[in-house]
C-alpha cells in the first residue's frame, strides 16, 4: 500500500509528535500552543498533518468556535477531510494566525460558502530582555502599578468593558456582560497581571492572555482616554515583561498594524516585530 500525508486526529500516542512541531512553530503560534496546553480535552479537537515518515507538517486547532492553523505557510497543505463535519459541530466564529496560514485555510472554507465579514491585521511582536531601566519611572509622580486584588474587581470590570468595545469586538457585535465579568475575574487570580492606579483609581490594565511553553502573551493592554499619553502603557509594559522575564520565559503579544501609538510603545520597550497575524470573523 502506498503511504501519504494525511490528516489525523491527535491521541495520547501522537501527542509528542504534535508538542514537538509546536514547539518548533511556538513564536508563531503561541495562542494556539496555550489552548492545547491549558484547555481540557473536550474544549479542544487537535488534528496533524502528517507525513509519510509520521512526522507533524501541520496542526488544526478548533476552540470552541475559534480555529488556529499551524501551517508554516505552506501552500501544499491539502484541505481538511473532515473540515465539513467539524464545522457542523463547531460552527466558525473566528479564524486566527499567521496571516499566509489564515490565507491557505480560509481558502478551504471560502470552498465551503464560508467568507469572513472581518479582517483585522496585526504586527506580532516579541521581547526576550527587559526593557530599560527608564521606562520602570514614568508616569506621575502617584502612579502605582500593582497586581489587582479583589476589591479591584469593579473597577477591571469598567476597564476590561472598555477594552472590549475598543479593542476587541468585530463590528457591530454587542458586549457580553457576563463574559466580561468572568475575564476580569480571571485577570484578577492569573499571574503577570497587572493594573495602573492614580489617586485610588484604576485608570489602566495589561494581563497575561496566554502561555505557551516558552511564551507568555500580554494581552488586554489599556489605559482610559483621558489618561494616555502619560507613559502609563509603557510602564505598564515594563513591570510586564520584567515579571515575564523574571521566570525565564520570553514575551509575545500582537498590536493592529493601524495603532501607530501602541507600536511606538512597545517598540520603545524593545520588542520587534516577526510575523504578520490575523483575525478573521465570521
Amino acid at each position: 500500500m502506498i503511504k501519504k500525508r494525511r490528516w489525523r486526529h491527535i491521541t495520547k500516542k501522537t501527542a509528542a509528535a504534535l508538542e514537538a512541531f509546536l514547539k518548533t512553530e511556538e513564536p508563531y503560534c503561541v495562542a494556539a500552543c496555550s489552548r492545547v496546553l491549558h484547555t481540557t480535552p473536550q474544549h479542544n479537537e487537535i488534528w496533524g498533518l502528517f507525513s509519510v515518515s509520521g512526522e507533524v507538517e501541520a496542526v488544526l486547532l478548533c476552540f470552541h468556535q475559534s480555529f488556529f492553523p499551524v501551517f508554516r505557510g505552506n501552500e501544499t497543505v491539502p484541505a481538511p477531510y473532515f473540515l465539513r463535519y467539524q464545522l457542523l459541530i463547531n460552527p466558525i466564529h473566528a479564524l486566527q494566525g499567521l496571516a499566509r496560514d489564515t490565507e491557505i485555510f480560509g481558502n478551504s472554507l471560502a470552498k465551503l460558502g464560508l467568507v469572513p465579514r472581518e479582517t483585522r491585521n496585526y504586527d506580532l511582536m516579541e521581547l526576550a530582555r527587559e526593557p530599560r531601566a527608564e521606562y520602570f519611572s514614568l508616569g506621575p509622580g502617584n502612579l502605582e502599578i500593582r497586581k489587582p486584588s479583589a476589591q479591584d474587581a469593579d473597577a477591571l470590570f469598567r476597564l476590561q468593558a472598555a477594552y472590549e468595545v475598543e479593542e476587541v469586538l468585530p463590528n457591530g457585535a454587542g458586549l457580553n456582560l457576563s463574559g466580561c465579568r468572568l475575564a476580569a475575574e480571571n485577570i484578577i487570580r492569573r499571574d503577570h497581571s497587572f493594573i495602573a492606579v492614580l489617586d485610588k483609581r484604576p485608570v489602566g490594565k495589561i494581563n497575561v492572555s496566554a502561555v505557551s511553553y516558552n511564551y507568555s502573551q500580554a494581552g488586554g493592554v489599556y489605559v482610559l482616554p483621558e489618561y494616555r499619553g502619560r507613559g502609563i502603557a509603557q510602564r505598564l509594559g515594563a513591570v510586564f515583561a520584567r515579571s515575564v522575564l523574571a521566570e525565564g520565559k520570553k514575551v509575545s503579544l500582537f498590536v493592529k498594524k493601524k495603532n501607530a501609538a501602541a507600536k511606538k510603545v512597545y517598540a520603545n520597550l524593545g520588542f520587534s516585530v516577526i510575523g504578520d497575524y490575523r483575525i478573521s470573523y465570521y
